[in-house]
């Protein structure tokens, strides 16, 4: 916590993923016909924690944005090239300009089951993985900087949020496409775990912790 109120990328990555996390999960409730008045609870219940956290953070925030107002914030918008990703197949092949990029192959054999699992599962697991798929979209556009790439995510961000023009570092936001991809790939451990510790210490064939999955029953 100490570190998020003090870390300036941390926080506005945290600010994305609140964003994108709390719009699909309204969505989520919308299409589940639920009634209005349920819904505008749940966002009275988002918006309210917002404004919690914004007032607990003001103390640590407000010094900052007063150098932002008295414009003595530096702008490094027009110095990003060599700092931002310079694609995003960087994330699968790597990058000679910025190392350890590269998210591991095993990462990502294990992302793509997981994705399966969660596409296949109930409302719930696929409002988890909209918001992964989310998350990890948006920190791989801004991680590309204010290149046309980008779709203008860096852009955006520089006109809504205060400070952000003082980052130098847009690569940072690969951090979220490597949470993304841990999130995605967690279903698909998890199956595995299971079915390793079924067999070994019942010694049930894979079809019968299949069944006694679906039945409900211990293997």
């Amino acid at each position: 916590m100490l570190q998020l109120l003090s870390g300036q990328y941390l926080a506005y990555f945290a600010l994305g993923v609140w964003g994108i996390g709390g719009t699909l999960a309204l969505a989520a409730r919308w299409s589940n016909a639920r009634p209005l008045r349920r819904v505008g609870r749940d966002a009275a219940w988002l918006a309210g924690a917002t404004a919690a956290t914004a007032l607990a953070v003001l103390p640590f925030a407000l010094p900052y944005a007063l150098l932002e107002a008295g414009g003595e914030l530096p702008d490094n918008t027009a110095h990003l090239v060599l700092s931002s990703m310079p694609a995003l197949r960087c994330y699968l092949f790597g990058s000679y300009l910025i190392p350890n990029v590269q998210v591991p192959p095993a990462a990502w054999l294990l992302a793509i089951p997981g994705t399966i699992v969660l596409a296949l599962g109930g409302r719930a697991e696929r409002t988890r993985l909209a918001m992964v798929l989310g998350i990890g979209l948006f920190g791989a556009l801004l991680s590309l900087g204010p290149k046309p790439g980008g779709l203008g995510i860096y852009r955006l961000c520089v006109a809504i949020l205060p400070g952000f023009r003082t980052a130098r570092e847009p690569h940072r936001a690969a951090v979220l496409v490597y949470l993304a991809v841990a999130s995605a790939a967690a279903p698909a451990t998890r199956s595995s775990s299971y079915r390793r510790t079924c067999w070994s210490t019942t010694g049930a064939t894979p079809s019968g912790c299949s069944s006694a999955r679906i039945t409900g029953s211990r293997c």
